[in-house]
């Protein structure tokens, strides 16, 4: 068998990351992106998970004069 001299012009780099990577990666930040802002949306109008009592219950600080 011969062996074949391959010039330097002839082999390359590859590229970072290939089109189907970067694809994948796009799918994936859209649907992040899709759970997250809901998510994010809910959590706003919920006033962060700050809320005042029910009318039915005191205020933790009228029950903790109660305990001294």
């Amino acid at each position: 068998m011969t062996e074949v001299a391959i010039p330097s012009e002839a082999t390359f780099e590859p590229e970072l990351l290939p089109m189907e990577m970067w694809l994948w990666f796009g799918i994936s930040v859209v649907l992040l992106a899709g759970l997250v802002v809901p998510l994010w949306r809910t959590v706003r109008r919920d006033g962060l998970g700050h809320r005042p009592p029910p009318a039915s219950h005191r205020a933790w600080s009228e029950q903790s004069e109660l305990l001294t």
